[in-house]
Parts: structure tokens; sequence; C-alpha cells
């Protein structure tokens, strides 16, 4: 359920979420795609950010964690396949976490890509469990406030 940086390596989480996303963002575009393999890496990905969560919590101040572009990418990326694949009754915790603190330290983040991601995560996240949220609002508004 994973890729490599290079044919014969060993897999790589980071490298699993961008080729994942890349599905994603094809569908979404609408191309013809079979999305199989990516769906396969969604459970290792999930697992992933579950550890992320678990060793988060063990440092001093869990409740300050800003987070950070790979959380991003994380959010953005699994929030293609929502419909296809909901979040594991056994991962809904830490992604819960990771999406409470996007919304509460989106400007934290040092990236304005970070930051739209979060955006589109958060809104995604929200539509899929049939909510509305404001904060992909507010990040939109300050990334055009900010832009040149």
């Amino acid at each position: 359920g994973s890729w490599p940086w290079f044919p014969g390596g060993p897999a790589n989480r980071y490298i699993t979420l961008y080729i994942t996303t890349g599905f994603g963002r094809l569908r979404h575009l609408r191309v013809d795609v079979n999305a199989a393999p990516a769906l396969r890496a969604l459970q290792h990905l999930d697992a992933w950010m579950n550890e992320e969560y678990q060793q988060i919590q063990q440092r001093p101040e869990p409740e300050k964690y800003v987070p950070s572009a790979t959380d991003a990418l994380y959010l953005y990326g699994r929030s293609f396949f929502l419909k296809d694949r909901p979040i594991a009754a056994a991962d809904q915790k830490a992604i819960a976490f990771f999406l409470a603190h996007a919304r509460k330290f989106w400007l934290q983040t040092d990236c304005r890509q970070s930051q739209a991601q979060l955006a589109l995560a958060l809104s995604r996240f929200a539509a899929a469990n049939g909510t509305q949220d404001s904060t992909p609002t507010a990040i939109l508004a300050s990334l055009k406030e900010r832009s040149v």
C-alpha cells in the first residue's frame, strides 16, 4: 500500500502521500484513472497519521501543535477520497485532532500553499459530515488579502 522514492527502494510515506494526492487531483479533474492503488494506500496513510498523532500527544503541550506542511498535504489528499473510504473508527480521533488544529492554527502555518490545502480539506471534510465550516472562507479571504 505504499510507494518508494525509487524503483526497488524502501516504501516512503511522504511519496506515497504525494502520489495518492495526485490520483485524487486527477479524478477531481475528471481524468479517467484507475484509483485502486491510491485507495489501497489510504489505510497505510491513515495509520501513519494516527502514529503521528500518538507521538504529538507525548509532547509537553500537544494542544499547541501547529499543523505542518505534511499534515496539510495529508488532509488535502485524504479529502479527495472521503466518499470512497471514510475515516476508520480507529483513526477518527487522530484526524479530528489534525482538523481541529488546522482550524485553530492555520494562520501560523508557514506556507500559503499549506493554508490553501487546509482550506480545501476543511471544506471537504465538513461537507462529508453534512456540516459547514467558516474557517475555509477565512483562509481564502486572508490569502486574497496577502496576494500580490
